[in-house]
């Protein structure tokens, strides 16, 4: 709950609430929203861990400290230029998703791509050791849950796909990605949407989440959208 809440409190904040993607990966024992890949890599440090950007991750600090932490990764993060863009159409048959995803790039370079499938209102009881009222702070409906991470290279890299393992994608030209999804009979359509993300090289030599959008539900498309 102090990370959780912590979020929820970026999230409707006015400064910082358009500037990130989120994503709740319950990995904690054997949960009832365990996601089938072993996302508890990204909790090496213990639970809560929040991993940022697929990059830098950091253990609890308290609900204030997490807050204070988060913003100084995104502010950092955002200063790191947009390499490429993001558009989505989606379609729906029955109990499948594809989700054809576009790139195009700002930047010449190589990029992967990653869809995370993700169920909103979902109900579970938080044991938080009476750190916050669960009423209170709405602690039993999870939102952003992960169902699916289309991502994952290895069992410990969820960087994503190669959008093309043998040439760069050049400035200016876009390039596409399917992606499929099996939806779980219990899992509610009208909750469901996705989070996607591009990864690209950063000064380290490693890939990083360079731009990541989330989509209102897994039926409408998303344009390409530049923000100043």
């Amino acid at each position: 709950p102090h990370m959780s809440v912590a979020i929820k409190e970026l999230k409707a904040d006015e400064e910082y609430g358009d500037k990130f993607a989120f994503a709740a990966a319950h990995t904690y024992q054997n949960h009832e929203f365990n996601p089938p890949e072993n996302l508890g890599v990204y909790a090496g440090e213990g639970y809560p861990t929040s991993c940022i950007d697929l990059r830098t991750s950091f253990a609890n600090q308290g609900k204030e400290g997490n807050k204070a932490l988060m913003k100084q990764i995104i502010n950092a993060r955002l200063d790191i230029p947009v390499k490429a863009g993001i558009s989505a159409n989606m379609v729906v048959n029955e109990n499948s998703l594809v989700v054809r995803m576009t790139v195009k790039a700002a930047v010449t370079g190589n990029y992967r791509v990653g869809a995370w499938l993700v169920e909103d209102d979902l109900f579970c009881v938080q044991s938080n050791n009476s750190a916050y009222d669960n009423e209170e702070y709405g602690l039993n409906i999870h939102e952003a849950v992960i169902r699916k991470a289309n991502s994952a290279r290895s069992s410990a890299d969820f960087t994503g796909y190669d959008l093309d393992k043998y040439a760069d994608l050049q400035a200016g030209n876009v390039a596409d990605y399917l992606f499929t999804f099996r939806l779980h009979p219990d899992w509610k359509k009208e909750n469901c949407r996705l989070v996607l993300f591009v990864s690209a090289l950063d000064n380290n030599g490693a890939y990083a989440v360079n731009n990541a959008i989330e989509t209102s539900s897994i039926y409408e498309a998303v344009e390409f959208d530049y923000n100043e």
